[in-house]
């Protein structure tokens, strides 16, 4: 490189960037010395079958040491790659790929320019919110429902195990509890979309066959389709000039994408609004830091693949799926294949005006969140998960069947009913998704399902959608959850392995989900995304309509209007009792009252609170034993709260057991 190219990206970079920018502005001075010392290159190619492929020359000894990514900005020019990532088991090549110098100055001097490129226009409904206000919503990024109350990793378990109550393999379990009933098949109605042919195939048959949509399609009642012929976008090389933006993203993805840089550069060709917002350093940061095989195995092997899949989007999701709203019972069944299509493509961010909160009841889908910010752990182990899962499908696709299941509580006179307690196992050792198969999983979930999955969030319902993508994909469809409002979704498979809870999450390897399927194809794994009430004062949580608002959330995710009796029992834990300030004890009450009603046992799960586990198995031995029913105890709840704004400092344990003439001691 000349003196005078160099001057002139210093030049230009000093104009353009302001003080805050200090840290880009680095950066990128730091890319333009390694562009000037520079001595090898590499061409790439796409093989036959639109694979990418590398051709010599390799990297130089210098280009190694020096962490070079295969592409402008791929990987750290200033730092050795991280010593402690270890390599990909599945790297298909041990040489990094270049761009050649001349190529890299280009695309440099075009980023800089682009930096002064007109945002101020923004299109598919993206004005509806700035997109970086969600980043400090704590609805979205707090440690949710149970941040602090791990003691221990969540899949790490001690040998022996510290339990109360029944044994959990006395409890029902699916399949077994239905082996006695009808097999059951799809039928297609107002309240149920199924968006396969049936009978179904293995895949599944996309219906219709073609991708149809009617004119002026309703936005608030179906997900607005990136290859929707409604969606359009500016042209980014003819200003004033209106293309289908699903041509754009077509245009953007069939090129050979071999750096991170590049990535982002597609992105952005039908994001250009958000060029001076999205920076993408989250993602940069990711390969910086893995080691030049599991690169190299991603850019030239798993990525193409995934660009492929993208963009079968029209002949594989052949309408727009409908919305799952607010207070409706509704059902979407989609294929397994048709699920990775939809997922690839929120991973290029494709769907319009979804890179945000829409309206204050639509989460965003688009991976955009994840990409951006400062890199920290959790999202690098995020992207581990995400990764790890293209890589499987791409690989071998799944056959199977997905259902999203939006139901409401209509009937709320079921709380004057009295019965009693059904038979319960707590434990403090264990997880839901290890332990709880064949049981309804309880997902402590925001009302915004998937809560912070996108962004830093990383606690029960957030690790639970990243070793599980696949329900990461209700975003796109499902609407803020109401007061009555649960979100069943069933046949999700797991792909991945984890450990830790919060900042010490970690992505832990591969995992091979050994569960039967039903007759539908769907995996026996049944997860109920419940959301609780967040709790300002703790007192106010035992008022009666806030004790009501969670019993009636509670039954409408345990009760199940298809099936009466013989139901698997309901694994959960101590929901809303971390940041959102539940009580642990009216909590459990509460879920214990609602699964009696709904006839379900119970297996409760305390994440390492040994006397938690005591206190629950001692409060319903004394339910059951002395042939206490749900109205007994609503009742004694009541007087609690009474009891409290005069003072009493018992726990509500406590109380409820000296009410009954009993002294807790004695039990």
């Amino acid at each position: 490189m000349s003196q005078g190219e160099k001057k002139y990206i210093q030049t230009t970079l000093s104009e353009s960037f302001t003080r805050t920018d200090e840290k880009k502005r680095k950066h990128c001075e730091e890319d333009v010395d390694q562009l000037g010392t520079e001595s090898s290159s590499m061409e790439r190619s796409r093989d036959s079958n639109g694979g990418a492929k590398a051709l010599k020359p390799g990297p130089s000894a210098n280009d190694e040491r020096k962490g070079f990514p295969g592409s402008r900005g791929g990987a750290s020019r200033d730092k050795p790659l991280n010593s402690n990532i270890e390599e990909s088991d599945n790297g298909r090549t041990k040489s990094s790929t270049h761009s050649s110098s001349s190529s890299a100055f280009d695309d440099k001097r075009r980023d800089l320019d682009d930096y002064h490129g007109d945002s101020s226009k923004n299109y598919d409904d993206d004005h509806f919110e700035d997109e970086h206000g969600s980043k400090t919503d704590p609805d979205l990024d707090d440690d949710g429902d149970n941040a602090g109350i791990m003691t221990m990793q969540p899949t790490s378990k001690p040998a022996k195990t510290y339990w109360k109550g029944e044994p959990i393999k006395d409890l029902r379990y699916a399949p077994d509890c239905f082996k006695d009933e009808a097999p059951i098949e799809w039928r297609a109605s107002h309240e149920t979309k199924v968006m396969f042919e049936i009978p179904q195939s293995e895949p599944p048959t996309p219906y219709p066959r073609e991708y149809f949509e009617q004119s002026h399609l309703d936005k608030s009642n179906f997900v607005f389709m990136p290859c929707s012929p409604a969606s359009e976008i500016p042209c980014p090389q003819t200003p004033g000039k209106i293309v289908r933006r699903w041509k754009v993203i077509e245009s953007s993805l069939h090129q050979d994408l071999p750096g991170s840089f590049e990535l982002q550069d597609a992105i952005l060709s039908y994001n250009f609004h958000y060029r001076k917002k999205w920076d993408f350093e989250n993602f940069h940061s990711y390969f910086k830091k893995c080691s030049p095989n599991e690169r190299t195995d991603f850019f030239n092997t798993v990525l193409p693949k995934m660009q492929r899949l993208a963009l079968q989007l029209p002949s594989l999701c052949t309408q727009p799926l409908p919305m799952l709203k607010r207070n409706q019972n509704r059902k979407l069944v989609i294929s397994q294949q048709q699920a990775a299509c939809l997922l690839a493509n929120a991973f290029f961010c494709t769907f319009p005006g979804r890179n945000f909160r829409q309206r204050g009841v639509i989460p965003d889908i688009n991976f955009s969140s994840l990409f951006n910010g400062p890199s920290c752990s959790r999202k690098i182990e995020k992207l581990k998960c995400i990764f790890h899962y293209f890589k499987r499908i791409t690989e071998k696709m799944p056959t199977g069947v997905l259902s999203f299941n939006r139901r409401t509580l209509d009937n709320t006179l079921w709380l004057k009913d009295s019965v009693d307690f059904t038979k319960m196992h707590v434990s403090c050792d264990g997880t839901i998704e290890d332990d709880g198969r064949g049981m309804l999983q309880a997902d402590f979930a925001n009302k915004y399902v998937g809560g912070g999955v996108l962004g830093r969030g990383c606690v029960q319902e957030e690790i639970r959608f990243m070793i599980c993508p696949e329900m990461i994909l209700s975003r796109l469809f499902t609407e803020v959850l109401e007061d009555r409002d649960i979100l069943i979704m069933k046949g999700c498979e797991r792909f991945s392995n984890y450990a830790g809870y919060s900042d010490s999450f970690k992505w832990n390897g591969n995992h091979v989900d050994t569960t039967e399927r039903d007759c539908l194809g769907r995996l026996w794994t049944e997860v109920v995304a419940m959301d609780a009430v967040r709790v300002k004062r703790t007192d106010n949580q035992f008022a009666e309509h806030m004790v009501n608002r969670e019993l009636h959330k509670a039954f409408c995710a345990f009760v199940d209007p298809e099936h009466n009796d013989n139901l698997p029992a309901v694994c959960t834990g101590n929901w809303g009792c971390g940041a959102f300030g539940g009580d642990k004890h009216l909590k459990a009450l509460i879920q214990m009252i609602a699964a009696s009603h709904a006839k379900r046992e119970m297996c409760y799960f305390t994440f390492g609170d040994n006397s938690l586990c005591d206190e629950i198995a001692k409060i319903n031995y004394v339910l059951c034993s002395e042939g206490l029913s749900t109205v007994d105890v609503l009742n004694k709840i009541r007087e609690f709260r009474h009891q409290e704004l005069l003072g009493n400092k018992k726990s509500l344990f406590k109380f409820i057991v000296t009410e009954f003439g009993l002294g807790w001691k004695d039990v």
